[in-house]
């Protein structure tokens, strides 16, 4: 149990009784925060985006030979997957997971006047590119080393 504003321990404190740091009244509901997911479910909510762009990768070195139109239109859902949708999943759950943080944590700088709970997240979103890039070129690089997709 915890101050929304400050994040002051209030195991001790009244239930309608006003925090002793900083003397807001936070409560019960905003007291009891809900436990954070575990790995795997992070796991896959940060993640599930790679997981489809490589999918749809696959799926187009799959087609490359067959359906020229289709594999290019995968093509491009690949890029947009790694490009888009993932850093924008990794923001927005970023996002969702500082509202955990106290107010005062949250509200805080980061950049000058750029409060945390923005900043943080499109920091996220932009290292979520990087990350995706490093991983799909480590994985085209594993497919091109172990021969083409239309021998196996």
């Amino acid at each position: 149990m915890h101050c929304a504003e400050c994040g002051h321990n209030l195991d001790r404190v009244a239930e309608g009784a006003p925090c002793t740091e900083c003397g807001v009244v936070t409560p019960l509901q905003l007291r009891m925060l809900q436990p954070l997911p575990g790995r795997v479910r992070l796991l896959w909510l940060f993640g599930w985006p790679l997981l489809m762009a490589w999918s749809l990768g696959f799926l187009a070195l799959l087609l490359a030979n067959r359906l020229e139109q289709v594999s290019m239109a995968l093509v491009v859902l690949t890029v947009v997957s790694i490009l888009v949708v993932g850093p924008a999943n990794s923001a927005w759950r970023t996002f969702v997971l500082m509202k955990r943080l106290p107010r005062r944590l949250r509200s805080a700088p980061f950049l000058i006047v750029v409060p945390r709970s923005i900043t943080i997240p499109v920091l996220v979103g932009v290292a979520t590119v990087i990350i995706f890039n490093v991983l799909t070129f480590g994985a085209c690089i594993t497919v091109f080393a172990f021969g083409s997709v239309g021998n196996w």
